[in-house]
């Protein structure tokens, strides 16, 4: 029996979590550097500690703001020296600081603080000044405790000051569960609301109840990181109910009276939010009982648990994980008032309504149906441990005499094994924030050539997609020069929220494609459009959105406007910036396919017309970085199929390595806990 990854395929993880971070990581930059509040605190920290240390040698930690080290020389800092040890932060960094004059002022060794000697820092001068801005929802979870222990034993002089000085970690127990959605009981998803990890969250996304008052989890001192011990919260509850999380946040000071918080509701730094660690068992309890709560740190951040259980393990309570949107999906009230509207209206046309709902998820679309009249449903779901909670709530809700859900793609149905007869109604919500991403369009063709009746009701049965250019880029921040930074907006569409996302429409939106879902085959289709600018800026992207029409009665929309919460708007950045002005015509070209849509501006056509292209210059290793990721979104499918194949044979301790492992080495637990997140659920299956 093995007890860890072995050696071949360890090599190839970690080979593929390299190039995931060094292409993922940049693109959290867009938050920071658009979080003014943040800078702004720490920037008048750093001014009332320099204007004491004129001349000060500045080190700042991974992670960190490359705003923050350029204010340090504004500031009167000699010189800021930044430990980055990831090679496309440190590359972008270089290009910012030569843009804006600061060559010789600010060095950038590629490496982890805990990495550097003094010999690096290349100066009789130890740094007096420790920026530390590599700071999670949750505080630690960059592992800024070993980087501050490191830094103050081996690389800061005996008067070094830190920013920030301390921290204030608050706690609450709440109440985070799903419970009747538009009358059906849900509970049965609770049990996945669970993670490996504390999630970031804003507190308000979905409902939830605060169990008990806030109360201080301790003060972390960033000059003695090491004091911070384990120590057990007292709460009394509030309300009678369950508490199955804990939301906790903080309080900076970064010097004097100068602070920073990210508590709810009065959030003041928008690229910290909550963190939510959800608990191994849930605690029902009864009002006013006493409560305890047990709080420790590790290398990726502190932990809650329930006192008397046991350290908090992937090994405690195997269950399985879902993707986080799940849950603020299901609370989207518009969203499932207009499909349960579509769907009894479309049992209601058909006496013996047999349903067909792809993409089941929790059941509740089944459920409506069920609840409508129809006779019989299949509800087909591929993946297994949802298909299994959909088959729980559908029990739950007294329907498995007309729910039939079978563990399986659409695309593997059969009407002889899997359906009593074809379906005269298909209901689907397998729609992402780009409507075609989810692959629904395949998934009907599929439906209607092999398990549906003639002239069946199709929900949705339509959708107009709008699409707007617009500017979206980062180009000066605190009076420095980040243009570079649109490098990495990603090349594939993305959600975005643009109603919380600075931008610039240049155009009125305009209507881009219409699908007909009723329509038996599709062709792909590719599209010109010419569209009036009526604002001068820079065109970098296209938005884009869709009215999905359920029926002829019902609609819902994804438009910055709508109250449509489950979906944002997708938007698509060019490769190249285009100067625009009032007037012009901005030629736009359109592609939809079975499974994406695309837009696009050649640059050579927009030149003839008399405009003007602002190609970013790639330097080369940008387009090195560019060959990594299209290698690493090559290899995403047969990595995690080896990690599927070989897990069986691995013991069930290799979790704790892997964690300990990938942490220590400096990677973000958001970006790697997918792959740990697989590899846990290969152990429920596989030794359950």
């Amino acid at each position: 029996m093995k007890s860890s990854l072995s050696n071949v395929l360890g090599k190839r993880l970690t080979k593929y979590l390299n190039s995931l971070h060094e292409v993922y990581l940049p693109q959290q930059l867009f938050e920071l550097v658009g979080d003014t509040e943040r800078h702004e605190a720490y920037r008048h920290a750093l001014a009332a500690i320099l204007e004491k240390k004129t001349g000060a040698h500045v080190l700042q930690a991974e992670r960190g703001s490359i705003i923050l080290a350029m204010e340090a020389i504004r500031l009167g800092a000699s010189r800021v020296t930044i430990c980055e040890p990831w090679n496309s932060l440190a590359s972008l960094y270089e290009m910012i600081i030569n843009t804006n004059d600061f060559l010789g002022k600010i060095v950038i060794l590629r490496k982890k603080l805990v990495d550097v000697s003094v010999k690096d820092l290349w100066t009789e001068t130890l740094p007096s000044v420790l920026l530390c801005n590599n700071l999670d929802s949750g505080l630690l979870g960059y592992g800024v405790q070993a980087t501050l222990d490191y830094a103050e034993t081996h690389l800061l002089s005996d008067d070094a000051d830190v920013v920030p000085k301390r921290a204030k970690v608050y706690a609450c127990p709440i109440e985070l569960l799903t419970a009747k959605i538009n009358g059906f009981d849900l509970s049965s998803f609770n049990r996945y609301r669970w993670s490996l990890f504390y999630d970031r969250l804003q507190l308000g996304e979905e409902p939830y109840r605060k169990m008990a008052d806030v109360v201080c989890c301790g003060e972390f001192d960033f000059y003695q990181p090491s004091i911070w011990k384990s120590q057990s919260l007292e709460f009394t509850s509030l309300n009678s109910g369950t508490i199955n999380a804990i939301a906790f946040w903080f309080e900076l000071q970064l010097y004097g009276e100068i602070t920073l918080v990210n508590a709810p509701p009065t959030l003041k730094t928008s690229s910290w939010h909550q963190a939510l660690q959800y608990l191994n068992e849930s605690l029902t309890v009864e009002t006013n009982q006493s409560i305890k709560i047990d709080s420790s740190i590790r290398s990726h951040g502190i932990l809650f648990s329930l006192e008397g259980e046991k350290e908090r393990s992937p090994l405690l309570s195997l269950k399985p994980v879902v993707p986080t949107w799940h849950f603020p999906m299901l609370a989207d009230t518009g969203r499932n008032d207009s499909y349960e509207s579509a769907i009894k209206s479309a049992v209601k046309k058909h006496p013996s309504a047999h349903v067909l709902d792809i993409g089941t998820g929790t059941g509740l679309l089944a459920l409506m149906a069920a609840n409508a009249g129809a006779q019989h449903i299949t509800a087909c779901e591929r993946i297994s441990h949802i298909a299994e909670v959909a088959n729980n709530n559908i029990v739950r809700n007294g329907a498995s005499d007309r729910i039939n859900v079978i563990n399986k793609d659409s695309h593997a149905l059969s009407v002889a094994c899997d359906m009593p007869q074809k379906a005269n109604v298909l209901i689907s919500e397998t729609v992402d924030h780009s409507l075609l991403g989810e692959g629904f369009l395949g998934s009907l063709m599929h439906a209607r050539l092999h398990l549906m009746e003639e002239n069946p009701t199709i929900i949705p049965a339509s959708a107009i997609v709008y699409a707007v250019p617009l500017e979206l880029r980062t180009a000066e921040v605190a009076g420095f020069d980040l243009s570079a930074l649109n490098l990495f907006h990603q090349r594939h569409y993305q959600g975005v929220k643009l109603g919380e996302t600075p931008h610039r429409f240049l155009s009125e939106p305009f209507e881009a494609f219409h699908f007909n879902f009723y329509d038996q085959s599709f062709e792909p289709q590719r599209k010109f459009f010419e569209v009036e600018v009526n604002d001068k800026g820079i065109c970098n992207a296209v938005a884009f959105w869709y009215h999905l029409f359920l029926d002829e009665e019902t609609a819902i929309s994804t438009a910055p406007n709508s109250d449509i919460t489950a979906w944002d708007q997708a938007v698509i950045f060019f490769d190249t910036e285009f100067l625009v002005d009032r007037g012009q015509i901005l030629p736009i070209t359109g592609e939809a396919n079975l499974h994406s849509i695309q837009f696009d501006i050649e640059p050579l056509s927009y030149m003839l017309e008399g405009g003007i292209s602002n190609a970013l210059e790639i330097p080369i290793w940008f387009n090195e970085l560019l060959r990594e990721e299209e290698e690493m979104q090559n290899s995403t499918e047969a990595i995690s199929a080896a990690i599927e194949d070989e897990y069986p044979y691995i013991a069930k301790a290799t979790f704790e390595t892997l964690v300990a492992q990938y942490t220590a080495l400096g990677y973000d637990i958001g970006l790697f806990s997918d792959f740990i997140t697989q590899i846990y659920n290969c152990s429920r299956l596989n030794h359950s």
